[in-house]
């Protein structure tokens, strides 16, 4: 059981280490939290399964729930849902500094056709300005890149967490069987009064 939890676990580590490189080059602050905190996260729950310790994998469960609401803002964000901008809510993603995501500029196609940023602008007219009026060409808009990436990273909350919730099961339903085999003094191989 451990191993066919193992294999997806690195599987799901590799995919979180590609967007914390992505987030990292782009300076999104908040993702570049997340994502190492949820390979911490990762990391406890491999040492859970090894050890059969219940509550390091009811931590991941826990915090795969969390990932998941993180990805799925974060594809709101990107798509614009409700009332949320993405341009208007970046300083949230780069907890106000001057990132941008790393596909912006480099994006399959874009070419940079501004990338002054030495300008006198207030904070206020560069929030409100296009981040995508620097770049022309792009294949694909790089909102629709973080889309795909944090809508990957939710697919794999989902898996991790009902892999987790088996494991659980597992690990409950083990115990369960081994304490109750072990405190029946008559399933005893052996005694104190009939040593072996």
């Amino acid at each position: 059981m451990a191993c066919s939890t193992l294999i997806p676990q690195f599987t799901l580590r590799a995919s979180t280490l590609e967007k914390q490189v992505f987030d990292f080059f782009g300076h999104l602050w908040a993702p570049v939290i997340g994502n190492f905190l949820h390979i911490v996260v990762a990391v406890m729950a491999i040492c859970g399964v090894c050890r059969l310790n219940s509550f390091l994998i009811i931590t991941y469960a826990t915090w795969n729930l969390l990932w998941l609401a993180w990805n799925t803002f974060v594809m709101c964000v990107y798509l614009e849902v409700g009332t949320l901008n993405r341009n208007q809510e970046r300083h949230i993603l780069t907890l106000d500094t001057d990132g941008a995501s790393w596909w912006l500029d480099h994006g399959i196609g874009c070419q940079v056709i501004n990338s002054n940023k030495t300008d006198a602008v207030s904070v206020s007219q560069e929030r409100s300005s296009l981040p995508e009026a620097r770049t022309i060409g792009c294949q694909m808009k790089y909102y629709y890149i973080e889309v795909i990436h944090a809508a990957i990273q939710c697919l794999l909350a989902l898996f991790g967490l009902v892999a987790s919730l088996i494991c659980i099961y597992f690990i409950k339903k083990n115990h369960r069987d081994m304490t109750i085999t072990s405190f029946n003094p008559h399933n005893a191989a052996y005694s104190l009064a009939f040593p072996f």
